[in-house]
């Protein structure tokens, strides 16, 4: 049977290809993508990936690891970084690397980091003041980066290293994309400013990983984090990991930790400071729970809404917008014939947005994930840590966070638009950002028992801002 044919997306322009498109709209560029097919051609700078638009076709590009490998030009920048950490390794190594790692993520392990979020969050909303305009996702990161730093990194020998690590790991970040859809690969290896900058930032970072593992293992104790778990795991022969190998998964956890949750958690936030009847539904919800306390880990079954309004930010605002997977073997997907060699990619983003799967996608609506409701959403249709064998090993610990994250704000601010602030849009990098997101801080004592309408009464779904 003849192979069908593979349709590439409309308004290439010579050498850039849809670079410019990705970059000034990248969303309504990728909601765009299935209308003209199952597996779409695009083309950034010098290279090009056939986008998968189906969710049954990208969850047998997820499932099947070996035939599509981790790769394609966000990969190869991240190995830049991370060399072949859990995140970018290829297949040969991931099993391996896995089993390596899963101590670290257990959920026994969740309570007491679950108790390190609570106080990095209050740390920083105590810096807060009444009445001030706050840069979100500034503060989100903030947040992000002393959790993620706290959970690999617990103990105060190693805080100075800590520090180092959070900064180089904002420059690595920053670099990445433009990086990867430079038209042009050997101005990468020019001696610019941005360029010195990056190589600067992975030299500082690798060499703060190497000193706080060498620290712990001078004093040998277990400081209950992810680094001590790192140096006390072996491999199939019983050796620990060398150097490299623990530098490696550290710079992995903090790249994949940060940037993603803080992302999510701004967007959360601007929608909330713009949908006053969601934002009193979860003021009750936190009200009755917290009574103007932090969030801790005892608290999360009590959290449903909030829960509920970060898993449909994750469907929304799907930080990680586009992945690439290299073919690595002649293979039929549905029809369509992939060279070894070629460059799949698969967008989260496009999935979510896809009508025939939500209804009305581009309203934020979280009561779409009531417990309740008749028939619950394939795996398929909800890839914010994408899936299969490949799956975000770090997902439970990052809603963990997020939840308590958006529950303690909220327990304690509101925090709505500042009058003449400039509009929110959207940032392309490695993660879809908001830029001009700017909210001013009203403290907020809990409303009475009994105000308002029941906490678990739906209200009408909010318009996106």
């Amino acid at each position: 049977m003849k192979a069908r044919s593979i349709v590439t997306a409309p308004g290439a322009l010579p050498v850039l290809g849809h670079a410019l498109r990705m970059r000034k709209n990248p969303a309504k560029f990728l909601s765009s993508l299935a209308a003209h097919g199952d597996l779409v051609e695009i083309r950034v700078g010098p290279w090009k990936a056939y986008v998968v638009c189906e969710p049954d076709l990208t969850h047998q590009v997820l499932v099947n690891d070996r035939v599509f490998d981790k790769g394609g030009p966000l990969f190869d920048r991240g190995r830049e970084v991370a060399g072949n950490g859990l995140s970018t390794c290829p297949h040969r190594y991931h099993r391996e690397q896995r089993r390596l790692l899963q101590p670290a993520f257990h959920r026994g392990r969740l309570p007491a980091q679950a108790g390190a979020m609570t106080r990095e969050i209050t740390a920083v909303m105590e810096q807060w003041r009444d009445g001030n305009t706050i840069d979100v996702l500034a503060q989100m990161h903030t947040i992000t980066s002393r959790v993620v730093s706290k959970t690999i990194f617990n103990s105060d020998a190693v805080s100075e290293a800590a520090q180092i690590v959070r900064e180089a790991v904002d420059v690595i970040i920053g670099s990445i994309f433009h990086r990867m859809v430079m038209p042009i690969q050997a101005i990468n290896r020019l001696p610019t400013p941005a360029n010195l900058r990056y190589r600067a930032a992975i030299t500082r970072i690798h060499d703060a990983v190497t000193h706080a593992a060498d620290e712990y293992r001078r004093d040998g104790c277990d400081h209950a984090d992810m680094l001590s778990a790192l140096l006390a795991a072996r491999d199939h022969n019983g050796n620990p990991l060398s150097d490299q190998e623990v530098r490696e998964q550290v710079i992995t956890l903090l790249v994949a930790g940060i940037d993603t949750t803080g992302v999510a958690l701004s967007w959360a936030l601007n929608v909330l400071a713009h949908d006053d009847e969601l934002r009193s539904r979860l003021h009750r919800e936190v009200d009755a729970t917290l009574r103007g306390r932090v969030a801790t880990w005892d608290d999360l079954p009590h959290l449903d809404l909030t829960a509920r309004v970060i898993t449909e930010t994750l469907r929304v605002y799907s930080p990680i917008w586009i992945i690439t997977r290299t073919v690595t073997q002649d293979v039929d997907l549905a029809g369509y014939f992939l060279a070894a060699g070629s460059t799949v990619a698969y967008s989260p983003y496009l999935i979510h947005h896809r009508a025939d799967l939500y209804p009305d996608p581009e309203r934020f609506n979280p009561d779409r994930w009531l417990s309740d409701l008749p028939q619950r959403r394939p795996r398929t249709q909800l890839l914010p840590f994408g899936g299969g064998p490949r799956k975000c090993i770090g997902d439970t610990l990052a809603t963990t966070e997020a939840t308590l994250a958006l529950a303690s704000i909220a327990a304690r601010w509101t925090l709505t638009p500042p009058p003449g602030a400039p509009a929110v849009d959207v940032k392309a990098n490695v993660f879809l950002t908001p830029r001009n997101l700017y909210l001013r801080t009203e403290t907020r004592a809990p409303t009475k028992p009994g105000a308002g309408p029941p906490v678990g009464t739906p209200t009408p779904p909010s318009s996106i801002p």
